[in-house]
């Protein structure tokens, strides 16, 4: 695995903003909100990495009324995307993408992948389900497990309590879970040794959010829990090894 290294936007840090779940082409999508965070990494250089779930996918044998509901069709939603984050490519602030399961169901129907397709012409590594990363940050190095994931808890607690399950045997400072919707953090504590020195090491979870406003969305009609909207926004030091976050 090469180190990624990433140029500080703060004289200490580094800052990394997931984004994902976007479901663009979805009615209820805030396409504005993610104009928005788009603009602030742009103005701020913060990085960022593609969750999965970038488009709304919908196709005739989908779940649900999609395919129908979606206001534009998949095709459209790739290129939109495209060109919503062809910007941070050109800025060298996107890391990759991830693969999510709404992207699966054209996978699943047509063997095309829209993922891959927006890597190769964004020209950015195409991170598949998930994937290890290791950052660069001046002295420190961070690794990191990002996932699109696949629980299917209702609330925040089952939602980050379910994500934080895979530090039992994902090794990583931090791991960035999606698909659950969910705006949380916890961190993982564990002990050990070094050489005759008890250690303490920490495991960041982070849900990475959605774009889905909860006002006719799939969320209300089942009566789930409404949640925040948005990303979290993750600072790496480069001074001393520690992870702040911000939701």
């Amino acid at each position: 695995m090469e180190d990624i290294k990433l140029k500080p936007n703060k004289e200490d840090r580094v800052q990394v903003m997931p984004i994902g779940d976007i479901h663009y082409g979805a009615p209820t999508c805030d396409e504005e909100l993610l104009k928005e965070k788009i603009q602030q990494c742009l103005q701020k250089k913060i990085y960022v990495i593609g969750m999965g779930d970038m488009l709304e996918s919908g196709l005739r044998d989908s779940v649900g009324d999609s395919v129908y509901s979606q206001v534009s069709n998949p095709q459209v939603q790739h290129d939109k995307i495209y060109t919503l984050f062809e910007p941070l490519a050109d800025a060298g602030l996107l890391i990759g993408f991830l693969l999510g399961n709404h992207e699966e169901r054209i996978i699943k129907a047509t063997s095309f992948d829209p993922i891959k397709s927006l890597s190769k012409l964004l020209n950015v590594p195409y991170l598949g389900y998930g994937c290890f990363l290791r950052f660069l940050v001046d002295t420190q190095k961070y690794t990191v497990y990002a996932t699109h994931g696949s629980i299917s808890a209702a609330t925040p607690y089952g939602k980050i309590q379910g994500a934080a399950k895979i530090a039992n045997f994902i090794n990583a400072d931090l791991i960035l879970y999606a698909h659950t919707h969910g705006l949380e953090h916890t961190i993982t504590l564990k002990l050990g040794l070094q050489g005759n020195k008890e250690v303490e090491t920490k495991t960041h979870t982070v849900l990475t959010g959605s774009f889905l406003k909860y006002q006719g969305s799939y969320a209300e009609h089942k009566n789930l829990m409404p949640g925040r909207i948005g990303t979290p926004l993750i600072s790496f030091y480069g001074n001393k090894h520690e992870i702040f976050v911000s939701l």
